[in-house]
């Protein structure tokens, strides 16, 4: 007795499987497709030049509920500390010293003073302190406490800076991170 073998018919997919299979192939390759969108919007957005808006030179910006100008901006190897004792800015690095003045416009809870020095390509420095290098001076600086509307406020903030950049500083940003506008970027007065 022989028989003969058919070989067993290969499975027809069902057309719910397929069609299941198919939706969730495209479901992933949306949520592929939405991530890649999101995360480049948001990599424009933060990175790059044009997020900062360069000010005429003098000229006021208004930012951080405030109005502010540079009054000027002087490049230093040291500074004087308020104990009287010269402070070198060490080898490599020179202090840059930006005189500001800020006017409140509006009636706030807390006053913002947020700066930063903008250099060539998109470099930022951040205001020097006592732990970094930035020797302790009796001049005035800007306080949370300064928010009367209409008077300027007068202070100083010191920068060390690289010496290789300290002839390329475009200006003093401030940075809003309540906003999406691009950054106003103070430039000294001519």
């Amino acid at each position: 007795m022989t028989a003969v073998l058919d070989p067993a018919p290969a499975a027809v997919p069902r057309p719910a499987a397929r069609r299941r299979a198919w939706l969730l192939t495209a479901a992933g390759a949306l949520v592929t497709l939405l991530y890649l969108l999101s995360w480049s919007v948001y990599a424009l957005a933060h990175t790059g030049d044009d997020r900062y808006r360069a000010v005429a030179p003098g000229a006021p910006a208004r930012a951080l509920s405030a109005e502010w100008r540079l009054l000027g901006l002087v490049r230093t190897p040291r500074l004087v500390a308020s104990s009287g004792e010269p402070g070198l800015a060490g080898a490599g690095a020179t202090y840059v010293v930006a005189e500001l003045e800020r006017t409140p416009v509006e009636v706030t809870d807390f006053a913002f003073c947020t700066t930063a020095l903008l250099g060539p390509g998109g470099r930022v420095w951040e205001p020097g302190d006592r732990g970094s290098g930035v020797p302790s001076r009796d001049t005035p600086g800007c306080s949370s406490e300064d928010r009367e509307v209409g008077r300027a406020y007068r202070f100083e903030v010191v920068y060390l800076v690289p010496t290789a950049f300290v002839d390329q500083v475009v200006g003093v940003a401030l940075p809003d991170r309540t906003t999406a506008a691009r950054t106003p970027v103070l430039r000294p007065p001519a």
